[in-house]
């Protein structure tokens, strides 16, 4: 699917207008310069992007950069002061609950009591759509069979993010909206985490995902806006925005001696410079040069490389170049 396309969208609706269906467009989320103050604290400041029918879209940052913002305000958890959001055609802020009929919410904390089972849960939640899905089919999705009568306080870390995700889903939403929905599990969950995050793109739903964990980014998402201080400052895909790395080189090696840190003469071209025991990191624009000026270094030293290794920075190195680029203009 072509992840570039940003050719015409529908008119974002007026405020007080008719809510509009989805018009089959390529755009299922439509925010607009969107601005909200809390006092003296500019959350957000002029927030614009969209996520495209069947993409995982992923809103990265550091904390306060305004995720949590933005995607309140998506959600209609708080009204922001200005700008505009649409989801599948509907005007966010001038009708909530139509919006909200098209949109699934998978927020860190569900704020269920702890004496409901997660059948209850599904069917309480349920009952708050126009049409929903049976919770036996949403229990069976996400293996919480066993435990479709158990209080929740009774439910493990996993099991409570999965019912999370069937809440989620209750509705069989266009658009899903998961906010850190793997933090604090474990590897394995994770990855289970990750094939049913994927399912649902595979069922055509466009989905926005907040993450703090870059390789989690990377894997999942089909393009990332990065927000910093409130503006998003880059979008691309996970691949361009490392390609767009200044300094796109990571090298690693090992000699066969112990190597003296003052042996390394401190140069731009040797960015993150690492050294511990036998082994050396630098992130550099110029393997090549950088190389040759280490290796004559070593000779005299008497130092011999063991193990070389090199390839392009991480999603991580992107980011963080991006939002330090950010934070000098």
């Amino acid at each position: 699917m072509d992840r570039s396309r940003t050719g015409a969208t529908a008119p974002l609706s007026e405020q007080g207008s008719e809510p509009r269906v989805d018009n089959g467009l390529s755009s299922r989320v439509i925010v607009r310069e969107l601005c909200k103050r809390y006092g003296d604290t500019q959350a957000v400041n002029g927030v614009s992007f969209e996520v495209f029918a069947g993409e995982i879209f992923g809103l990265l940052g550091p904390n306060g950069a305004g995720k949590t913002t933005t995607v309140e305000s998506m959600v209609g958890l708080i009204e922001p002061d200005s700008g505009a959001i649409e989801i599948c055609g509907i005007n966010v802020r001038a009708h909530p609950r139509a919006a909200r009929q098209k949109l699934g919410v998978a927020l860190q904390t569900t704020g269920l009591q702890d004496a409901i089972t997660p059948r209850e849960a599904i069917e309480s939640f349920g009952a708050l759509f126009h049409s929903a899905v049976a919770a036996e089919l949403l229990l069976t999705r996400f293996g919480l069979e066993e435990k479709a009568d158990a209080r929740v306080s009774t439910l493990s870390g996993g099991q409570k993010q999965r019912l999370a995700l069937a809440l989620a889903l209750v509705n069989d939403p266009q658009v899903m909206v998961l906010d850190e929905p793997t933090v604090g599990l474990d590897t394995q969950i994770r990855r289970e985490f990750h094939d049913h995050i994927r399912a649902m793109r595979q069922e055509g739903r466009s989905i926005l995902l907040t993450t703090h964990d870059m390789d989690e980014a990377a894997q999942l998402c089909d393009r990332i806006a990065v927000i910093n201080a409130g503006q998003i400052v880059a979008t691309g895909s996970p691949g361009d925005l490392i390609a767009s790395l200044r300094t796109a080189m990571r090298v690693n090696l090992t000699t066969d001696r112990v190597i003296d840190r003052a042996w390394v003469t401190p140069q731009e071209m040797y960015v993150d410079l690492r050294c511990e025991g036998l082994e050396l990191s630098f992130t550099t624009t110029d393997a090549r040069v950088a190389l040759a000026r280490l290796l004559v270094v070593f000779d005299e030293h008497g130092l011999q490389v063991v193990r070389l290794s090199a390839g392009k920075g991480t999603l991580e190195d992107a980011i963080l170049e991006i939002i330090a680029s950010n934070a000098h203009t």
